[in-house]
This record gives structure tokens, C-alpha cells and sequence, in this order.
């Protein structure tokens, strides 16, 4: 815990220092972003002025080309008509010459009417000629209404103005080049700002981590320590109470396996003490089959209260014990465990005290260079 604490200590300034460079790091970022909103908006506006200015030149462009095929589609009909109208040219010089010739001489005036029929053939063609100068009147009045067209048309036409639309187009392109590769510097920084906040957030959870972790070794800590006092002002008590409860049990299995019955007393302060009744006796001024059965019923209790066993083993039990009280002592072993209720016991004898008294019986027998074996089962 000390080197919890310790631990504690040395990284929270550190912890401090990183989360004050995580806070203004994360200021720069948002000034960043702001600068790179401000950059996106400017390049918009931008795109959206060239896409105006690359429409006009494609309006310009179309109109011109309408212009110049207008131009050269009347140029064309000019040309047609002047050549429809070749062939007429002299008409009107040879009528008047044929006019002539009729008032200088009457006596052609029958030559006249000999050739009427090529008169005839005159205001035909006068009328064809007619028509001829009515279809150039027009042909020129169109010439001139395209004409007008593509005055006009160049006139709003400027060359300069194109120039400078192609040279802003460029421009346009450069700053949004430059724009776009600042867009990709600010991207990569706002990257590695993303991955920055990331670990930042990690150092937050672990720093909540590790608060939490002290949090709790301090509650356990202080946890500790009271039930350490707890414990250690509730000992007495707690031994008393196991003393009586085990003096309890052995009084009732001795009381069940004995004659004589007693009550027991087993002090635990202020030095563990038993004490039996009646006549306020202890352990050493009962006979040797009390003394017995009592610390047969003793050693049951306990291994009852803290084991919670079933069964018990007995290793030599009779040992060193003379015949008349081998046999008091093995009758004694037995009553203790019908009093007990233990569901199996296991006894381990040189002797024959438990003879006829125990139900699954094994005789061994140890020889010289033979080893144990097996004499009898039963």
C-alpha cells in the first residue's frame, strides 16, 4: 500500500504536467480548425467565382461562334445572289438601245412587231429582273442586320476581359492548390491531434484508474485496520465463546459415555483453565478412565467445532496402558463414537482391545526378511 502511495505520488505530477499540455494542445487544435473552416469557406467562395467566370467565357464562346456562322452563312447568300443576278446585269442597257432604235425608225416598227414575241419575252425577264432586285434588297438587308449582329457581338466581346478571366482562372487554380495542400497538412495535423486526444483520454481513464484503485486500497486499508481492532478487542470474547461451546459438546459425550455425570467450565481468561463439577475439580484430580474419556470427549469436541469432520483415527490409543484398562479404554473409544455420531473410525493397535468390538478388521505381521504382510482380514 505504502508503495501504492508512493507510486501515487510520483506520477500525479506527471500526470498534471501531461494533462496541462493535453488542454493547451487541444486549444491549438480548435484555433487550427477554425483556421481550416475559414480556408474551406474562402476556397468555396472561390470555386464558386471561377465556375461563374468559366461560364461566361463558355457563354462568350458560344455566342461568337453563333456570330461568325451567321456572318459566314450570309456571306454565302451574297455570293449566290450575285451570281443569280450576272445574267441581268445588261438587260436594262439592251431595252434601251431596243427603245431607240423603235423612235429613230418606224419602218422598224414592224420589225418590232415581227419580233413581238421577244417582247414578250422582254417584260418577263423585266419582271424576272424585278424580282432579282427585290431578293438582292433583301439578301442586303440581311447582310446588313448580320453585320449589325457581329458588330454588336465583338463589341461585347472583350479580349481583355478574357485575359484577365484566364489569368484569375489560374490564380484560382494556384491558391486552390496551395489551399488543398493545406487542407491535407491541416488534415494530417488534425490526425495526429485525434490520436493525441485519444491517448490523452487514456491517460485520463488510467489516472481514474489508478485513483480508483487508490481509493479502494484505503478504504480496504482503513477496513483492515478496523477489523484488525475489531478482531483484536472481540479475541476474549470470541475464545470464551469457543471454550464454552467445545466444554459444551465434550460434557455431553462424556456425561453419555460415563456413569458419573459432570458439568464442565473451560476459561479462557485469564489463562485457559477447566475446571469440573461437581466438587470443583480439575483435569489432573480425576481418575485415570475419567481422565481418559474426558480427553476423548475433549479432542472429539474440538475436532467437531473446528473441522466439522465425520470421522476420527485413533494411532495406538492403548499403548503403554495396562490390560484391565486397555480394555475399559477401548469400550470408552467406542461408546464416544456412538455418542458422537461419527459415520466411520479407524483404529490402529498393537493389542487386542478392539477385538470383537470393531466391524471391518486387517491383521498385519512384520518378519524378518519378509517384510509386512497381510495375516487376516475380517
Amino acid at each position: 500500500m505504502r508503495k501504492a502511495a508512493g507510486l501515487l505520488r510520483k506520477v500525479l505530477p506527471q500526470a498534471e504536467d501531461t494533462f496541462a499540455k493535453f488542454e493547451k494542445e487541444r486549444a491549438d487544435r480548435i484555433r487550427q480548425e477554425e483556421n481550416l473552416q475559414n480556408a474551406a469557406r474562402n476556397l468555396a467562395r472561390l470555386e464558386s467565382e471561377l465556375k461563374e467566370i468559366g461560364l461566361k467565357i463558355e457563354r462568350l464562346g458560344s455566342e461568337m461562334a453563333d456570330a461568325e456562322k451567321q456572318s459566314q452563312a450570309a456571306g454565302i447568300r451574297a455570293a449566290d445572289l450575285e451570281a443569280k443576278l450576272a445574267p441581268f446585269a445588261k438587260l436594262e442597257n439592251e431595252l434601251k438601245e431596243q427603245l431607240a432604235l423603235k423612235d429613230k425608225s418606224a419602218e422598224d416598227h414592224k420589225a418590232y412587231l415581227g419580233a413581238r414575241p421577244l417582247a414578250a419575252k422582254a417584260d418577263e425577264r423585266r419582271k424576272a429582273l424585278k424580282d432579282a432586285l427585290e431578293l438582292e434588297g433583301r439578301a442586303q438587308e440581311e447582310l446588313r442586320q448580320r453585320t449589325k449582329h457581329f458588330e454588336e457581338a465583338d463589341k461585347a466581346f472583350d479580349a481583355i476581359a478574357l485575359e484577365n478571366a484566364r489569368t484569375a482562372a489560374i490564380t484560382a487554380e494556384v491558391t486552390m492548390a496551395r489551399e488543398t495542400q493545406k487542407l491535407k497538412e491541416a488534415t494530417a495535423d488534425l490526425k495526429q491531434e485525434k490520436e493525441r486526444l485519444r491517448q490523452w483520454k487514456e491517460a485520463c481513464a488510467e489516472r481514474d484508474r489508478i485513483e480508483t484503485e487508490t481509493g479502494r486500497l484505503n478504504a480496504a486499508s482503513s477496513l483492515a485496520r478496523l477489523a484488525a481492532k475489531v478482531l483484536k478487542d472481540a479475541a476474549p470474547a470470541v475464545a470464551q465463546h469457543l471454550c464454552s461451546r467445545i466444554a459444551a459438546n465434550a460434557q455431553r459425550l462424556f456425561n453419555q459415555i460415563s456413569q458419573d455425570t459432570i458439568e464442565l467450565e473451560w476459561k479462557a481468561e485469564p489463562q485457559y483453565s477447566l475446571r469440573i463439577t461437581p466438587g470443583d475439580r480439575r483435569f489432573a484430580m480425576l481418575s485415570g478412565g475419567e481422565q481418559t474419556k474426558l480427553a476423548l470427549a475433549m479432542t472429539l469436541a474440538m475436532i467437531q467445532e473446528f473441522s466439522g469432520l465425520r470421522f476420527a483415527v485413533f494411532d495406538e490409543p492403548t499403548y503403554a496402558v495396562d490390560g484391565e484398562s486397555r480394555q475399559k479404554l477401548a469400550e470408552a473409544i467406542m461408546d464416544v463414537q456412538k455418542a458422537s455420531g461419527l459415520d466411520q473410525m479407524i483404529v490402529v493397535s498393537h493389542d487386542d482391545s478392539f477385538e470383537g468390538k470393531i466391524e471391518h478388521v486387517v491383521m498385519l505381521t512384520k518378519r524378518a526378511g519378509v517384510g509386512t504382510e497381510v495375516v487376516a482380514t475380517g
